[in-house]
């Protein structure tokens, strides 16, 4: 059996000297050995993992809300944190956020406290194609793929 687990979730931690919500991002071998862990945090206090998806070189893009807004953090596959880009419109600490890489781009949907649902587009390297309001308010996102012919 090849691969790698990946795991993101959120945790309790005092890292900017006073305890705070960060999220964790975590790399363990399929038989459980643990590689690596990096915690990724976000200027607010309540910041939680929404969404996560893994690109072709094994970067980790995950998602994360909090009362500030949303944003999208690529973690190298060795576990240093590379960049991280505010998305503005925040999923809240209780929502999802549906996730895909495809051809070196990575898309995030999510629904933001205002129930509005937006899908954007982003580089590997950190740069927002676009960003899309989806539908009218009082819509629910509740998935994200790319197709074969990509995008």
């Amino acid at each position: 059996m090849e691969g790698n687990w990946i795991v993101s979730g959120s945790t309790l931690s005092t890292r900017s000297g006073a305890e705070k919500s960060d999220v964790y991002v975590s790399k363990l071998l399929v038989g459980g050995e643990h590689l690596w862990t990096t915690l990724v945090s976000t200027p607010q206090n309540d910041t939680t993992a929404t969404g996560m998806t893994v690109g072709d070189d094994g970067s980790v893009y995950v998602m994360t809300g909090s009362s500030g807004g949303s944003y999208l953090t690529r973690v190298g596959s060795c576990g240093k944190e590379e960049w991280s880009i505010g998305l503005g419109e925040d999923v809240g600490s209780w929502g999802d956020a549906y996730m895909t890489y495809c051809r070196d781009k990575v898309y995030a949907s999510w629904t933001d406290t205002r129930n509005r649902s937006w899908l954007v587009q982003v580089g590997v390297n950190g740069s927002v194609y676009w960003t899309r309001l989806l539908g009218m308010e009082e819509g629910f996102v509740r998935g994200a793929v790319c197709d074969q012919a990509g995008a």
